[in-house]
């Protein structure tokens, strides 16, 4: 805004309604813990300082194969249920089982009508769970997919961004604030950082990256876990651990194995109910059974079907039916308003909730930008807008692909320059203007900017910063950033400024 105009396509759409229940956990590892990965970096550590500059350098393509190869994918493996095994589970349980029962008496007293409705109300009830089950697990496969986070990578001498699952040991991240870290790594280069450990460590407050290492244990000053989110600062560090060999990772492989499926609330209440009346009639037909084929002689035939009619009449074999047909249309029309229904009774369990926490973060848009630098570009101090795109471009991580408002600034400037792509223009104003070293500082949420400090051919030396207007204009030495000023003509140019910002 101001220097450089920017306009932000807003696609609307319905906002999204998230349900997270939530549980009482204790941190997953204390703080300072090791990392006890079963496997070892493919690099020693104390090449973070005598090879830094080779591990900058990053992975090659092959390289990268190789290590997926020996190390895996930057994954939990989620063992998932064979579709034969979900068929015979609609079969199991305290009703079906009563009801088999049921389907075995008419078959030893040879009641074909009988035999045939029981297993008709059975087969119709174990297909339409199977169905719906299945149905279920392919929505939420595919929400997975459509949530799969990318992350700039150096692969080949050059940062792409790939899907995070794909991240191996020797990998170079480049992060910036607001990412959620997708393995265990090493602080390289970059801003002085903050992470929030607390999901991992319980600790409350950020923690520094790099800081002074704790006793005994060596570069754990640069060491940034798993899981933990990038609060503050811009960075490129080395990952060492991934997949089921991060902290994290060993916890979360624990708990799946550990876990089994529970109830819902529904669920559990009809299968209580099941198995009182399942008791009651176990009981009172043992009871009469033995009295009427022993006290009263009575032929077997008789108390078999005698048997058969209490149990029909005592356990509702419509019951497991009529409730997944009514909870398969509830489900249906959930899923025509795009709900995601993981399992059939989450529909009765969300329905009897007492309360309901959930968080807007804000309007939904495609995060996609054009900067402008026509005649709504407004300049000052002679400069045309195409020499602000290039300062503005030089104040731009490249490596920052999928940052909006970098990758905006750096889309126009290829077109202004007509490079074909934006490497192509970033490679030809690096011949110019040469990056002093640690002259690049990234932006995060406390100092709103972003500036470098570069010389071109003439050895004559250029400050270039963006940012939030007003920050542009004068900084404040209580945010700590590395770069303070004030422009010159202060009060008049931010009077102007303001002015054209407005109109």
């Amino acid at each position: 805004r101001g220097l450089v105009h920017s306009k932000n396509r807003d696609t609307r759409a319905p906002p999204d309604l998230q349900v997270a229940v939530m549980a009482k956990t204790t941190p997953l590892l204390e703080k300072g813990a090791p990392n006890t990965g079963p496997m070892e970096p493919p690099f020693p550590l104390k090449d973070l300082d005598d090879n830094k500059d080779k591990l900058l350098q990053g992975l090659t393509t092959e390289e990268a194969k190789r290590m997926v190869e020996i190390y895996g994918l930057n994954e939990v493996p989620e063992e998932k249920e064979p579709l034969w095994k979900m068929f015979l589970k609609q079969f199991t349980g305290p009703m079906q089982i009563m009801i088999e029962c049921a389907a075995l008496l008419c078959l030893s007293i040879q009641s074909w009508p009988d035999f045939i409705i029981i297993m008709v109300l059975l087969m119709t009830n174990g297909i339409l769970g199977f169905f719906e089950e299945k149905s279920a697990q392919a929505s939420v496969d595919a929400l997975k997919a459509g949530l799969e986070k990318k992350m700039p990578v150096k692969r080949d001498g050059k940062f792409d961004t790939i899907p995070v699952q794909q991240v191996v040991p020797g990998d170079i991240l480049f992060m910036r604030g607001g990412d959620i870290i997708p393995a265990d790594c090493y602080y390289l280069s970059g801003d002085p950082c903050q992470c929030d450990e607390a999901a991992l460590t319980g600790e409350s407050l950020p923690v520094k990256v790099p800081r002074k290492d704790e006793s005994g244990k060596p570069y754990s000053g640069r060491r940034m876990w798993s899981g933990s989110i990038l609060k503050v600062g811009e960075c490129e560090a080395v990952v060492s651990h991934t997949g089921v060999n991060t902290m994290i990772g060993e916890a979360a492989k624990a708990i799946q194995e550990a876990s089994s499926k529970e109830l819902g609330a529904l669920e559990g209440k009809i299968i209580d109910a099941a198995k009182v009346l399942i008791g009651i009639t176990v009981l009172v037909v043992v009871v009469l059974f033995f009295y009427m084929y022993t006290v009263q002689d009575v032929p077997l035939p008789d108390v078999l079907e005698m048997s058969l009619s209490l149990v029909i009449a005592s356990v509702p074999v419509a019951l497991p039916m009529v409730m997944k047909v009514t909870l398969s249309i509830g489900a249906k029309e959930m899923a025509d308003e795009g709900g995601i229904v993981t399992h059939l009774t989450a529909l009765e369990e969300i329905a009897s909730m007492k309360v309901l926490c959930s968080d807007k973060t804000g309007t939904l848009t495609t995060a996609q930008m054009t900067v402008y630098y026509d005649n709504s570009c407004r300049c000052y101090n002679a400069f045309t807008p195409e020499q602000v795109l290039e300062f503005a471009s030089i104040a731009s991580n490249e490596a920052n692909k999928d940052d909006p408002i970098d990758s905006a600034v750096l889309q126009a400037y290829c077109e202004s320059v007509g490079a074909d792509s934006i490497d192509a223009a970033v490679a030809a104003r690096k011949q110019r203007y040469k990056l002093e070293k640690d002259g690049f500082v990234g932006f995060n949420a406390v100092v709103k900017r972003t500036s470098a400090i570069v010389k071109n051919l003439e050895g004559r030396t250029y400050f270039c910063a963006k940012g939030m207007v007003d920050v542009i204009l004068k900084t404040d030495p209580k945010d700590e950033g590395k770069h303070q000023w004030e422009v010159e003509h202060y009060a008049t140019m931010s009077q102007d400024v303001h002015q054209a910002d407005f109109t």
